[in-house]
């Protein structure tokens, strides 16, 4: 985990030395989040839904670092014989790197932390985000991402639908 923080710390480094001269400045995004649970997780979780903050800082028009939190709550399924597994709630906190092609359409790898309620403790988390955008302005992507912990992973498949807007100089 530590080799993957490194590498990804490298690349934004990198990214940002070379990228000063078109710098476009910070932007917020703030979004509905949908969650559709995938592999263990669908036994015992149905559909999620909360709300995220993105930040991001456009070093040009391609090339954004991303930090992203929010909460997303998870109803629990009925188990059967009277046992219902309780609403799983995630906070996650990553950080990404945006790469948008012209057209709007993106990719932005993610890596960071989720912490969850009920007894879940914190999770390493990764997502994969594919997505359209108008800058600034409407923010429309889907992720697989995955929580892993003590040799487990929950995993779903997220949407979002955000505003984004951009503030202070460039």
């Amino acid at each position: 985990m530590k080799k993957v923080f490194l590498v990804l710390s490298i690349v934004l480094a990198t990214t940002a030395l070379k990228a000063q001269d078109g710098a476009t400045g910070p932007e917020l995004s703030i979004g509905l989040d949908g969650g559709i649970p995938t592999g263990d997780f669908k036994q015992i979780a149905k559909f999620g839904i909360g709300g995220t903050v993105k930040f991001a800082y456009n070093f040009n028009e391609n090339v954004a670092a991303t930090l992203t939190s929010g909460y997303i709550s998870f109803g629990g399924k009925d188990l059967g014989e009277g046992i219902k597994w309780p609403a799983t709630g995630t906070i996650p906190v990553k950080a990404g790197l945006r790469y948008t092609f012209p057209g709007g359409f993106y990719g932005e790898p993610q890596f960071g932390f989720t912490s969850m309620n009920n007894g879940g403790g914190t999770g390493f988390t990764y997502a994969a985000n594919l997505g359209y955008r108008t800058s600034p302005g409407i923010d429309i992507s889907a992720r697989y991402e995955g929580i892993s912990k003590s040799g487990s992973t929950l995993s779903f498949i997220g949407l979002r639908i955000a505003y984004a807007f951009p503030f202070g100089s460039n």
